[in-house]
């Protein structure tokens, strides 16, 4: 695998999973699961109750501003996949380029900022797993660790380059929200 922001990466079944998010999950993390019946967000005081849940458990992301462990089965029963995508990792890879342009760690990844559908005339209660209940301006509700002004969530999305020099985004992390 060559994407130098991957630290570590590997296949886990279910039984062993909660050992991979002990062992990688990045300090300081917000969680987002993606479950066969739900989603579910916690702020950092709560990313256990995000694991209560593993035989059901589709994806989770524990993130913060400089990583992200992603791991994901496309069913139910099924090994998972995971990656650790660490900032460090690229910045330490990218200053053995020899190539100047790929010396610089931007060379490897474009930031953005996504607006979330908040309907801002709500006022927000705060759920049992620290996040706000937010609604839309469709009138839907769903629960983020944002604090109130935030509105958007911050993207990593990281490059790659195929022979021609020619850049495509390869994988992208969720970094944080603002």
């Amino acid at each position: 695998m060559n994407k130098i922001w991957i630290k570590e990466y590997g296949n886990t079944p279910e039984s062993e999973i909660q050992g991979v998010i002990n062992r990688y999950m990045p300090a300081d993390s917000l969680g987002i699961a993606y479950y066969t019946d739900r989603f579910r967000s916690a702020g950092k005081k709560h990313l256990a109750a995000l694991c209560e849940d593993i035989p059901h458990l589709l994806e989770l992301r524990l993130f913060n501003d400089m990583g992200e462990l992603l791991i994901r089965r496309s069913h139910i029963g099924g090994a998972f996949v995971w990656r650790l995508a660490d900032d460090n990792t690229l910045e330490k890879a990218a200053a053995l380029e020899t190539d100047q342009f790929l010396k610089k760690p931007a060379s490897y990844y474009v930031e953005y900022k996504q607006y979330l559908d908040i309907d801002s005339s709500f006022q927000s209660d705060i759920d049992n797993y620290g996040c706000h209940t937010l609604r839309t301006t469709g009138g839907g509700y769903y629960a983020l660790p944002v604090a109130e002004k935030q509105n958007m969530v911050c993207i990593k999305a990281y490059l790659q380059y195929d022979k021609n020099g020619l850049a495509h985004i390869a994988d992208y992390r969720l970094a944080g929200f603002c």
